[in-house]
């Protein structure tokens, strides 16, 4: 059963850390694509304010966009203690396991157990 707690604590606390890395691309992805839209929404209001016409069309663009923007951020923010979260959890599981695994597998000494 010390066997089993103990590879457990490796392997989980490996993938968790490993799922941590995947999100933590995600979000640096995320980030990428928002600082690019910011970007581009920046050049769109100035080309669109150029004239007292197409002034109203900006503004409306730029509301819709940059409520998309927040959406974004805030998710970006969630998921962001979730990555750290599982980052402490995987530290964790893992460098209890290996600790253990000293513990859990020696044998006794003089008994021929398995």
């Amino acid at each position: 059963m010390k066997k089993f707690i103990t590879i457990l604590l490796i392997l989980g606390g490996a993938c968790s850390y490993s799922v941590a890395v995947y999100i933590e691309n995600q979000i640096l992805d995320g980030q990428g694509k928002i600082a690019q839209a910011e970007k581009n929404l920046d050049q769109l209001d100035s080309t669109l304010s150029l004239t007292p016409y197409t002034a109203p069309l900006g503004r409306g663009i730029r509301g819709h966009a940059d409520r998309k923007i927040e959406a974004g951020k805030e998710q970006i923010e969630k998921y962001s203690d979730l990555e750290k979260q599982l980052k402490v959890i995987g530290i964790a599981s893992f460098s209890l396991g290996v600790i253990l695994s000293p513990f859990a597998f020696r044998r006794a000494k003089g008994k021929n157990k398995k």
